[in-house]
């Protein structure tokens, strides 16, 4: 008995142990990331036809706002602006999202993921290719970057069931139009050339949308989300943003992150569904039907339109 006894608390031990150990690594691991997320919301196109890097074009639009806003949080959650910028500041101004270390050494980290659209149904919530998948494990609650000097996008097995599957954000050329539209530059307020980062849903809308012109109804009929981005930072990384009159660098701290808005919104007051047309003012090809979204059932406490969410094109790029 005594025996038997004493082997009890011998494994009890070592398990406790155990547990303790990877709960103390697990805390160690997440205290030393470092990582920096971009939101992107309001009048804005995330271009991905450049193999080499994703392009976000910032519309100008009359009484809309493009903004940039940099917040660090430490470890305790606590945030801090560091740098913002608006209007005249970011005018016909190209910015560069890189880490320059990645490109003067790109044998130091893994080739990218090939996670490209090919082959993705023209609506692509009923696509089953889960072929390209850029990173199936999570970070709190979003992808981990793959930590690749080129860009990727996020593709789970099943977007059904992963929300954050990029394939839940509006691609204009794949989702409504099956072709390149291109775009008309002079249009644009800004541009923003991101070298790093795996793009995903950073949310998606609670109700479904179709798509329509005066006379037609497209077969569009999902939800609809909101892309962000995410980058890890290694020991010895820093995330540099150029093109602005002064380069801003973000360097890897432990357990500290950072987080970037890049917004283009009106006033509240003048939110509406009929802004999501000016996406047609900046592509070249103007043959194409103006389709509209338009909630498929409106939810019992009236939520607001779709009306400044940025989208996808998928074939285009910006120069």
């Amino acid at each position: 008995m005594k025996k038997n006894a004493c082997l009890l608390i011998f494994v009890a031990f070592c398990v406790t142990f155990s547990f303790n150990f990877m709960f103390i690594e697990a805390t160690t691991a997440s205290n030393s990331r470092s990582s920096v997320t971009f939101s992107f919301d309001g009048l804005q196109v995330l271009a991905f036809g450049d193999p080499n890097r994703v392009s976000d074009g910032i519309l100008d639009v009359a009484h809309h706002t493009p903004k940039i806003e940099i917040k660090q949080i430490d470890a305790k959650g606590k945030e801090k602006i560091i740098a913002s910028f608006q209007g005249n500041q970011l005018y016909r101004k190209s910015l560069t999202v890189s880490i320059p270390n990645r490109l003067n050494n790109p044998n130091s980290i893994n080739s990218p993921v090939d996670t490209g659209n090919k082959g993705d149904s023209p609506n692509r919530a009923n696509s089953n290719n889960t072929a390209n998948i850029a990173n199936t494990a999570n970070s709190g609650n979003t992808p981990n970057s793959n930590n690749t000097n080129k860009p990727t996008r996020y593709y789970s097995p099943d977007m059904q069931k992963d929300k954050q599957d990029f394939r839940w954000c509006l691609d204009m050329e794949s989702d409504l139009f099956q072709k390149q539209l291109y775009l008309n530059e002079n249009k644009l307020f800004a541009k923003i050339h991101f070298s790093v980062g795996t793009f995903f849903t950073a949310s998606v809308t609670d109700e479904k949308y179709k798509f329509v012109t005066a006379s037609k109804i497209h077969s569009f009929n999902r939800q609809l989300g909101t892309p962000g981005a995410r980058v890890e930072l290694q020991p010895n990384d820093a995330l540099v943003i150029g093109g602005l009159d002064k380069e801003i660098t973000l360097p890897y701290q432990i357990g500290a992150t950072y987080k970037i808005d890049v917004t283009n919104l009106p006033p509240k007051e003048m939110a509406s569904v009929d802004h999501f047309g000016f996406y047609y003012d900046v592509v070249k090809d103007q043959s194409v039907s103006r389709f509209m979204p338009v909630m498929v059932e409106k939810s019992s406490f009236f939520p607001g339109p779709l009306a400044c969410e940025a989208v996808i094109l998928s074939q285009s790029k910006v120069d």
